[in-house]
C-alpha cells in the first residue's frame, strides 16, 4: 500500500512537471493558473510522500488525510470512464480504491494494546 501512495505521489509530480513544461515550452495562455496548478500538484506530491512515510512508521494520524485524498481521487477518476478517457480513469481509480481498502486493513489500523 505504501508503494501505491508513492505511485500517486509520482503521478502528482508528473502533473506538476507537465504544467511547468507547458509554461516554459508552449507559452501557457494563463501563466498564473499554470503556476498555481503546478505548485498545488507539487504540494500534493510532498503530502503524499509524507503520508507514505507515516504509514511506514506506523503513525495513526496519516490515515485520515490519505483517506480523504483517495475519496477525492476516486471522485475525479470514476467519471473518466464515461468520458472516453478510460486510461485516466484506470490510472486514478485503481490505486485509489486499493489504498482506500488497504487503509482499513489490520496492518494499518492501530493496535489498541499499544
Amino acid at each position: 500500500m505504501v508503494a501505491l501512495v508513492g505511485f500517486e505521489a509520482l503521478l502528482a509530480l508528473a502533473g506538476a512537471a507537465y504544467e511547468v513544461r507547458g509554461l516554459l515550452v508552449s507559452r501557457a495562455t494563463e501563466p498564473g493558473a499554470a503556476v498555481a496548478l503546478a505548485a498545488s500538484a507539487l504540494l500534493l506530491a510532498v503530502a503524499l510522500v509524507l503520508g507514505a512515510r507515516g504509514l511506514l512508521a506506523g503513525r495513526r494520524g496519516v490515515r485520515a488525510p490519505l483517506l480523504v485524498w483517495q475519496v477525492l481521487q476516486l471522485a475525479v477518476g470514476l467519471p473518466q470512464f464515461g468520458g472516453g478517457t478510460t486510461w485516466a480513469g484506470l490510472l486514478l481509480s485503481v490505486p485509489a480504491a486499493l489504498v482506500l481498502a488497504g487503509l482499513f486493513s489490520r496492518d494499518v489500523l492501530p493496535d489498541p494494546e499499544r
